[in-house]
């Protein structure tokens, strides 16, 4: 689970430097690993909002 957001923020990271270094006057680094942070931390938030929980886990199979 870790592995595919930081992958996916890590693109995003590097789809918006390119994008600064062809169409700005400079980087704008700041901005860059503030969206990165906070697409990390959104997209890891969804990822583990979507895995279930098993609420049976710690109970026993017998009936009082």
């Amino acid at each position: 689970m870790f592995k595919k957001n930081i992958k996916f923020a890590l693109m995003l990271l590097a789809v918006l430097t390119i994008k600064d270094l062809f169409f700005a006057e400079k980087i704008q680094w700041g901005e860059n690993f503030i969206f990165f942070a906070v697409t990390f931390l959104l997209y890891s938030l969804w990822d583990w909002s979507n895995t279930p929980y098993d609420w049976n886990k710690n109970k026993s199979n017998d009936i009082r």
